[in-house]
């Protein structure tokens, strides 16, 4: 494979043109004052641009960037005239040239989500091809499993908001939280995401508050921003003497009586009949998962015969205070 290098005039190319870009781009201040002090040191790659019929004007710029769109964009905001650049063969077809490139990014490391989400819609729409054609051939390419599955999850990433993109690609939003965020309308997002930084959710928890502000906004027959301007959710978060972490708590409480009001009244009446069994730590009481049994399990710790009928009393006592009779109506 033969490239041609030369210093290329920034006239030249077509900086607008990003088909060959694999994520959106990103100012990066580092580079952006390194390429101001000593320039572009390695050099980008370049697509010819298609030749014109005979007798017409030669397309101008002439170059389409394939790599280095920060460098391109660091050194026109440098002022720069020239730019070292390596140009992709000639005879290259714009599949020719995306096959290399995908080749080229993988070699360092597997496409990440976002990156895969875009190389799909690439593929898929500017190169016509189907999912079958794009798991068999150039999921492999991109270091990922064929896997359907991966494809489906990855595919519609690239409709996130960049802030929402920028959340992904740092690992602050969760991969399945991203892809059905991808799916809901751009307003439900937004403001999900506005309440994950209020309550700085991490990943699983995000998950679990997204799933249920979804059925309680189709149970209320509203949407997920009209829910959280209800005024129980704002009152919470105005909250100021609160935590995020005692927002997030309080408000999956809130959003658990909404969402199971007959289970969240269960679970009230019996953490008050906890209370008023006064149990010491070294008894623990709890009932089936959602009560959805009829028994309830004890665990107990001693050390000593004495504490062994202390704690026996204790139940006992329970008996005796008609608390296991309303345990027993509980479920």
């Amino acid at each position: 494979m033969k490239y041609t290098c030369l210093e290329t005039a920034l006239a030249e190319i077509d900086s607008e043109d990003r088909f060959f870009q694999l994520l959106p781009g990103r100012v990066d201040p580092l580079l952006m004052r390194s390429v101001a002090r000593i320039g572009v040191v390695e050099p980008i790659h370049l697509q010819l641009r298609p030749a014109m019929r005979a007798g017409e004007e030669p397309l101008a710029p002439h170059y389409r960037p394939v790599t280095g769109f920060r460098r391109l964009q660091a050194a026109a905001a440098a002022g720069l005239s020239h730019i070292p650049a390596m140009i992709l063969p000639g005879d290259w077809d714009d599949l020719q040239v995306y096959r290399w490139l995908v080749q080229l990014k993988a070699a360092l490391r597997p496409f990440s989500p976002l990156e895969a989400s875009h190389a799909i819609a690439v593929l898929s729409g500017a190169f016509s091809l189907g999912m079958e054609e794009i798991l068999r051939a150039w999921f492999p390419l991109m270091g990922l499993a064929p896997n359907p599955k991966l494809f489906g999850l990855y595919a519609p990433l690239r409709l996130l908001e960049p802030e929402l993109q920028a959340a992904l690609a740092a690992d602050e939003l969760g991969i399945e939280t991203a892809g059905t965020l991808a799916a809901a309308e751009p307003a439900e997002r937004l403001a999900f995401w506005h309440l994950n930084k209020t309550l700085r959710l991490g990943k699983n928890r995000q998950r679990e508050f997204w799933l249920l502000l979804s059925d309680i906004a189709r149970m209320k027959a509203t949407t997920l921003p009209g829910l959280l301007e209800e005024p129980a959710c704002m009152s919470l978060f105005d909250e100021q003497a609160l935590t995020p972490s005692q927002k997030a708590d309080r408000f999956k409480s809130l959003l658990m009586q909404w969402r199971y009001p007959e289970y969240s009244a269960t679970l009230a009446r019996f953490e008050e009949l906890l209370r008023a069994a006064k149990l010491p730590p070294e008894l623990h009481l709890r009932p089936t998962p959602w009560f959805a049994g009829e028994t309830y399990t004890i665990d107990l710790s001693f050390s000593t015969p004495a504490e062994y009928t202390a704690r026996l009393e204790t139940l006992q006592e329970m008996l005796a205070r008609g608390l296991v009779d309303q345990l027993t109506e509980l479920t």
